[in-house]
């Protein structure tokens, strides 16, 4: 709750103090709120705290699928006959591409339900971004697929191929979960985020273990 009052002791909320500068203590160059360190320091996105966040989000609703699609859930793909199955589910993978995508995501860090039988695929994008940036991270995981979507859809003979972004789970939560396979349960995304988001900021607070 403190954090999303931006009332915890960050740089800038000590600057209207007098105690110190306001610049993040990682990146040195921003202004450091809670929302740069949720959503927004490169170091800590390059020191993988939001992608862990991000993959264990992945991880729940992909497992959720799964599940409701009867698909056999492993952590080693080579036990899975995927020849026997009515769905496919492609999780974390390449997607190959019959042409060169400039400035195209290849891998979305998403997961494709593909339908064999109905020649139909949905895209699952997940996106974690700070509550102050839900609609501009709708928009880019709507446009971003685009020229993916169109190469599937041609060379992978679909009738139809569709995105639906899972939304920010650090408060808010733009849902789309009733289009999936099982429903995934908003609370149990927002619970894994917000885990997510305590280990970024008990780093940033000094008192990480």
């Amino acid at each position: 709750m403190a954090a999303q009052d931006q009332g915890l002791m960050t740089n800038a909320f000590k600057k209207m103090a007098g105690i110190t500068n306001d610049k993040c203590r990682f990146c040195h160059t921003e202004l450091e709120s809670v929302s740069h360190l949720v959503s927004s320091c490169k170091i800590l996105l390059g020191d993988g705290y939001y992608t862990a966040r991000h993959d264990g989000v992945c991880k729940y609703i992909n497992w959720n699928i799964c599940k409701k699609l009867n698909i056999q859930c492993s952590s080693k793909s080579w036990n899975i006959n995927l020849k026997e199955q009515l769905y496919t589910i492609h999780y974390d993978h390449v997607i190959p591409t019959a042409t060169y995508l400039e400035n195209a995501a290849l891998k979305c860090g998403i997961i494709v339900i593909w339908n064999k039988s109905e020649r139909v695929a949905t895209l699952v994008e997940i996106s974690i971004p700070n509550d102050g940036g839900l609609y501009r991270a709708e928009s880019e995981k709507q446009t971003k697929h685009q020229g993916l979507m169109y190469d599937m859809k041609r060379n992978w003979n679909l009738n139809e191929i569709s995105i639906i972004p899972v939304i920010g789970a650090t408060g808010n939560l733009k849902s789309y979960l009733t289009n999936y396979p099982g429903e995934p349960r908003a609370k149990k995304i927002q619970t894994i985020a917000l885990k997510g988001i305590r280990r970024i900021l008990k780093r940033a607070l000094g008192w990480f273990q």
